[in-house]
């Protein structure tokens, strides 16, 4: 689910600079904690993260990096009010890029609080106004708060961004069976979206758009 790999370089950065103030052996130790946490979070291994992270933190408490990946990992163990914490953190810290208002903007959204999600999420599309994930969650939170032509233009964003976004087909396929009531259009994009989820191997959520296609076509 972490997409912006540069922010491990930024890591990195940081702790070259802390190595001005940390004993080069506490400066290894931190570097080789990060990098394995933050390998237990692409792998799923998110109780193991935090752990691990919180050792990080304990050596270094105001060290962002550690506390944004904790924050991460939190956020999947569905630990809401600690990864928002931990976000708030960073963010208050200074530090200001496009994941991190996005996530900021998922949690909100986990909290059902959709002012907060789509301000967050528009503020990540400031700073990278051509990630089509960023489109595709905030044109949610625009349909959850039935602001539906909102919601159409974002998830349109999204589709012209990535072409192969099965998310976003499989949104706007329910746009155009329930709001629009074309049911040509809704099933030609849920076939979409069931053909890359499956290119994807995403069998669950291929599965699920057969299930809408399965109602959907006589």
């Amino acid at each position: 689910m972490i997409r912006f790999k540069f922010f491990i370089f930024f890591c990195f950065i940081i702790l070259t600079l802390a190595s001005l103030s940390y004993s080069q052996n506490e400066t290894d130790n931190v570097h080789n904690l990060l990098s394995e946490s933050i390998k237990m979070i692409d792998n799923g291994m998110y109780s193991d993260a935090e752990r691990s992270i919180n050792s990080i933190i304990e050596l270094s408490p105001d060290f962002k990096p550690a506390i944004y990946y904790r924050a991460l990992s939190r956020m999947h163990l569905k630990k809401i009010d600690l990864a928002e914490k931990d976000f708030l953190s960073v963010l208050n810290s200074g530090e200001s890029f496009p994941d991190l208002f996005f996530y900021l903007g998922l949690v909100s959204e986990m909290q059902e609080k959709n002012t907060d999600a789509i301000n967050y999420y528009s503020k990540a599309l400031t700073l990278d106004p051509i990630n089509s994930r960023y489109h595709n969650n905030r044109g949610m939170v625009y349909a959850k708060n039935g602001e539906f032509n909102l919601a159409f233009e974002d998830v349109n964003k999204a589709i012209a961004i990535d072409p192969q976004y099965a998310r976003a087909y499989f949104n706007r396929a329910l746009y155009f069976y329930y709001i629009k009531k074309d049911k040509k259009l809704a099933i030609n994009d849920m076939k979409k979206s069931k053909n890359f989820y499956s290119l994807q191997k995403r069998l669950a959520e291929s599965n699920s758009a057969q299930e809408m296609l399965s109602k959907w076509v006589d």
